[in-house]
């Protein structure tokens, strides 16, 4: 018996061997035979469908590992830590000059330190018109000439980012690029114009770049200028148009016209493209790889737009100062190789000069980089042009949905007691938000909205208390709806509440909805000024045209003049305040 039993042993550990010399690579990668499901030694799948895995630890070096050539081609030798999923049969065929700064059929060489002073890729055709360079040479941004159109390109650390890429227009249906056009002139300068701004993480905001102003135009006339401010931690640039009818030709007085910068990812490296899904609905990501060969799982209606590459540098693209055209939208060409940022105006007068917000490309080594690195937003703008900015108080708001004198002035207890700044009286106290006939030049003794969440609370409370049968949920259901009664019903003294706000130093905010904005705006700045409200929240305002945005930055302006403090519900995305 116990013979029988050690040669059972001895089978049994022979073929555990067998098994695991099948499936194990030299260095521990799990392998199964079939390149598609290679993972790397932590155990994360890097090829077939699963998304790239970006966190690795910073202290490691990326190490490539050669295939020997007597190695049985199924047996792929694993990356430590990150892969650039050279072989997968997905990725586009390698073409000379594409752009693309490496051979997708090669194996990647080894990432050593990046020089500041970085060459051009030489798989990249085309004339160079100029390349400037941040402060200490980081951050780099080249101007060439290919197929006789304007392109451009982006690096950082030695490193393509942005691989070459065209500068776009569209008027009504046309859309064209810019070509047939000369250098005609260049200037340059230097700035460190650091500030302090009002408010926010730094009490000093470092603003140093290399601007240059690059004029393009014909033998006749200039067509049109490319400004470009190369900073340290990122790139942007915007085009002005003097004469835009030289530039934009249509048979309409007014059409739709749209600015756009092509955004060329496929530079042969593997990453993660994370986008923000617009309005509530979260972001989503997925491998860079599988964006640019099978399309875009999904559209890419807002910024911003945020790249990691698996070479530990990672971009976003944004907008800066953006004045009068709308927020800055994404879409994709037919070969879905490329991403096309583009800002739209509505009503364009061709007679009109032009000048397009900033495209702005945050860039770092790792995410956190670009989170630190967002103040260039505000660099891109103007400085502040309010003078006493002592009224500006930033902070925490405590929003009171009860809207009464009693529940305003707990509100405002509340907030002492948790070192908050403000309270907000929300939606319903000047009526329903909804109704034309509301007006926030009064407020309502008993706000409609009361009657609304009485009747809630006792549909809810008595289905609670059907369910369990438990007489001791009737007595709090009793409890609770006379309490609530009692503070939704009762009276309203709106200056009341904010002279006690004053008091114990709580500011009181006011939401209006976009709908009475539009009706009494030029009214109740200066009826709130007088009742010392502190500020003012928008209430779902329309950001669906240019025009729109144009209002809505209108209406911070006159906030400004009458000491009255913005929040925005909904969509709009400030774009630097300074």
């Amino acid at each position: 018996m116990i013979f029988i039993l050690l040669i059972v042993i001895v089978y049994l550990k022979l073929s555990c061997n067998s098994s695991l010399d099948n499936s194990i690579g030299k260095d521990g990668g799990k392998t199964n035979g079939d390149p598609s499901s290679k993972q790397n030694i932590d155990g994360n799948k890097i090829g077939g469908d699963e998304i790239f895995d970006p966190i690795y630890d910073e202290d490691d070096e990326p190490n490539v590992q050669p295939k020997d050539e007597d190695e049985d081609d199924s047996i792929i030798e694993p990356t430590v830590e990150i892969s650039s999923n050279i072989n997968d049969p997905n990725l586009p065929e390698y073409e000379p000059n594409s752009g693309i700064d490496h051979n997708i059929d090669e194996p990647l060489e080894p990432i050593i330190e990046p020089t500041l002073e970085p060459e051009l890729s030489p798989n990249y055709s085309g004339t160079l018109l100029d390349t400037i360079k941040s402060p200490n040479e980081i951050s780099v941004m080249r101007i060439l000439e290919l197929d006789n159109c304007i392109e451009y390109l982006i690096e950082y650390k030695g490193t393509m980012v942005i691989g070459t890429s065209s500068f776009l227009y569209s008027v009504g249906v046309d859309m064209g690029r810019f070509c047939d056009v000369k250098l005609l002139d260049q200037n340059y300068r230097m700035i460190e114009d650091d500030w302090n701004p009002v408010a926010g993480q730094r009490e000093i905001v470092p603003n140093r770049y290399t601007e240059a102003i690059l004029t393009f135009g014909d033998e006749s006339n200039e067509k049109f200028q490319l400004t470009i401010r190369a900073f340290d931690e990122g790139i942007a640039f915007q085009l002005q148009f003097k004469n835009p009818s030289d530039v934009f030709k249509s048979s309409s007085k007014s059409v739709d016209l749209t600015i756009q910068a092509q955004v060329n990812m496929s530079i042969g490296i593997e990453g993660i493209l994370y986008q923000d899904r617009g309005g509530e609905n979260g972001f989503a990501s997925q491998a860079l790889s599988k964006a640019i060969v099978n399309g875009w799982t999904w559209d890419l209606p807002m910024h911003p737009m945020t790249v990691q590459y698996s070479n530990e540098i990672c971009f976003s693209l944004t907008e800066a100062e953006n004045l009068n055209f709308e927020s800055l939208r994404f879409a994709t060409d037919s070969s879905f190789e490329f991403v096309r940022a583009y800002f739209k105006k509505t009503d364009f007068r061709a007679e009109k000069e032009i000048k397009t917000p900033w495209f702005t490309f945050i860039l770092g080594s790792k995410p956190g980089d670009l989170i630190e690195r967002a103040y260039i937003v505000d660099n891109l703008n103007e400085p502040c042009q309010i003078e006493d900015t002592t009224w500006i108080i930033p902070g925490k708001v405590f929003r009171d949905l009860a809207l009464s004198t009693e529940s305003g002035k707990a509100s405002i207890n509340l907030a002492v007691f948790a070192n908050m700044n403000h309270i907000l009286l929300d939606a319903g106290w000047y009526g329903d938000e909804y109704s034309k006939d509301s007006d926030p030049r009064n407020w309502k003794p008993i706000p409609k909205k009361g009657n609304f969440i009485i009747i809630i609370w006792f549909i809810l409370i008595l289905i609670l208390i059907i369910y369990l049968f438990i007489f001791i949920y009737l007595f709090i259901f009793i409890y609770l709806f006379i309490f609530i009664f009692y503070l939704l019903k009762a009276p309203l003294d709106l200056v009341d509440v904010i002279n006690y706000g004053k008091s114990k130093g709580i500011g009181v905010w006011l939401y209006v909805n976009d709908i009475a904005l539009k009706k009494y705006f030029n009214e109740i700045l200066p009826l709130f000024s007088s009742w010392g409200v502190a500020g003012i929240k928008f209430g779902f305002v329309n950001l669906s045209s240019s025009k729109d945005n144009e209002r809505i930055l209108g209406y911070i302006r006159e906030c400004a003049k009458y000491k009255l403090m913005v929040n925005i519900h909904d969509n709009f995305r400030p774009t630097g305040f300074r």
